[in-house]
């Protein structure tokens, strides 16, 4: 889903990644070396018209409180912050909220 979700906000002219804070195994190491990604970071980031936007994917589960912490330091900056199950969640969202957004100012 984060794949569409990216191709869907470069197409309407907006730039985003993935962002993978899961960490990785060192083969030569023979150890895990744990992510430089901050704890409850946004799973997708991306930038939309100036306007800085996390988007948290969870398809089971619920925000961790390090994710809801960062959810609310994104707001707290005048950035959106959004928790989508599907990618009609996103799109209904993203198409109404932040493409459509006439104003200047976002909060």
């Amino acid at each position: 889903m984060g794949h569409c979700i990216l191709d869907a906000i470069s197409f309407c002219g907006g730039f985003g990644s993935k962002i993978y804070a899961g960490g990785l195994y060192d083969e030569k190491l023979k150890k895990y070396r744990p992510s430089s990604v901050r704890s409850g970071f946004p799973d997708l980031v991306f930038c939309f018209r100036g306007m800085f936007i996390g988007i948290e994917v969870k398809q089971k589960d619920s925000q961790s409180t390090e994710q809801k912490q960062v959810e609310q330091e994104i707001t707290q900056a005048y950035g959106l912050y959004k928790v989508v199950r599907t990618y009609d969640d996103f799109s209904k969202w993203f198409f109404t909220t932040v493409v459509n957004r006439k104003e200047s100012k976002w909060n």
